[in-house]
């Protein structure tokens, strides 16, 4: 799959491409692509192997793509903006959170003031719960951590470039006909959170059940096969935290029951809960829920989830739970970089150049800050050190550098012997990488 690099200069004379003078990455790119299929996605971050590392894994996996840049948060807000008065929609956002100028949370608050569509993943080496929490309350979609697998960044992509195409604006109409008639098991313990869904989904002639935990919620599920002729539940919300069983044990118990049975046609699980409940989306994920929603946010947002769960095609995407939120570290190569697994072999050469010459500089700078005291500093050039670590998979590496980091950012200078780790591994990772790629 190649990739191509135009810098639009003469706007006048080129009409099919975005007339935008930037450095622009397209894939298989044509005239008939950029204006009928093409996704246009902006990615992220101040450090520069990071954006390539996305963007290949991005080509690799989409036919049709666009790709913007931005360093920071401000550049990043402008080119938004002048995308917007040119009328070309974002079909996602991929952004870093811990950046120059204008952070990540505050960008996504400004494009949140004249954007609610666009969907908008966190793409972090920050992995604490508190960071998070912020960063869904303040309008990111989703959040995926540092070091992630090629799989696992596929999925998310693919999750919000065609599951969840916030930019197509479904009317009431439509989402009338293809909802029409569904049916859906609402669990919450919580009468007006039952009363809300209710009649949010008799707008739409959604038939609904209610139940108020999650023993009461698998009775109602199993007892629909009991009956043969009555037709099968379309869709269960559940909250996560309920009395008796929780809504994540309740999935789990479901998801077993259906593998028993060979039942072919999976209900689709959504968890709905509030953003205090953060910590237990990913045991939800895992235990078969397919996706969630945070309460409190636009109820547009639930409706376009279900609609797309519901009108999936057979063959666009697998029903099975789309893990997010965090990375299952299991998934990457440990110890070792794995380029190798992520992208194309003509683009190793270039990005093992970036990451040596970037791992270097950033390195020095944590040696300097040491020896100077410059907690700040080697706060911010460690997290930048991980991120990258992170990204090309050089696992050792990521996690050196994230106690270095952990101990600079709350204001505690990191032992010498950290730093003669750091630069131990770093330099073994250097010559693995030069060895083997």
């Amino acid at each position: 799959m190649t990739s191509f690099n135009f810098l639009l200069k003469n706007q006048s004379n080129i009409t099919s491409f975005p007339s935008i003078t930037n450095y622009i990455s397209c894939n298989k790119i044509t005239k008939k692509s950029c204006n009928d299929t093409i996704k246009n996605i902006l990615i992220i971050d101040d450090q520069e192997i990071n954006v390539k590392i996305c963007e290949k894994l991005i080509l690799k996996n989409s036919n049709n793509s666009v790709i913007y840049k931005a360093y920071n948060g401000s550049e990043a807000l402008t080119l938004v903006k002048k995308l917007k008065k040119q009328g070309i929609i974002l079909d996602l956002i991929i952004s870093d959170i811990q950046m120059p100028l204008m952070s990540g949370i505050k960008l996504v608050q400004e494009i949140r003031k004249f954007d609610n569509l666009t969907p908008i993943i966190a793409y972090t080496s920050r992995s604490s719960l508190n960071i998070k929490k912020l960063a869904l309350k303040v309008g990111f979609d989703d959040y995926i951590t540092k070091p992630a697998s090629n799989d696992l960044f596929k999925k998310l992509t693919h999750k919000w470039l065609t599951h969840k195409n916030y930019n197509k604006n479904i009317n009431h109409e439509k989402l009338v006909k293809s909802l029409s008639n569904k049916k859906i098991i609402i669990a919450d313990d919580e009468p007006i959170n039952l009363m809300i869904l209710k009649r949010l989904f008799k707008r739409y002639n959604i038939k609904t059940e209610i139940v108020t935990n999650g023993i009461e919620l698998i009775k109602k599920y199993k007892d629909q096969f009991k009956h043969p002729n009555k037709d099968n539940y379309d869709l269960i919300i559940t909250d996560i935290l309920m009395p008796e069983l929780k809504g994540y044990d309740a999935a789990k118990i479901i998801r077993e029951y259906e593998i028993l049975n060979n039942i072919e046609n999976r209900v689709i699980i959504i968890a709905n809960s509030c953003l205090e409940e953060l910590k237990e989306f990913n045991r939800a994920l895992k235990n078969g829920v397919n996706d969630f929603f945070i309460k409190g946010r636009d109820n547009k947002i639930l409706l376009n989830t279900i609609y797309n769960w519901l009108t999936l095609e057979s063959n666009s995407v697998n029903k099975n739970s789309i893990k997010s939120l965090d990375t299952d570290h299991k998934e990457c190569v440990k110890n070792l970089p794995i380029l190798s697994n992520k992208i194309k072999k003509e683009d190793v050469s270039e990005l093992k150049k970036e990451f040596k010459n970037s791992a270097k500089r950033l390195t020095e700078s944590i040696i300097d800050n040491y020896k100077t005291n410059n907690l700040t500093k080697l706060s911010s050039n460690s997290h930048s050190l991980k991120g990258i670590s992170g990204n090309i998979g050089a696992q050792k590496l990521f996690y050196i550098v994230n106690k270095v980091n952990n101990l600079a950012k709350y204001g505690k200078k990191p032992s010498s012997l950290s730093i003669k780790n750091l630069q131990y591994i770093l330099s073994q990772t250097l010559k693995y990488l030069e060895k083997n790629f």
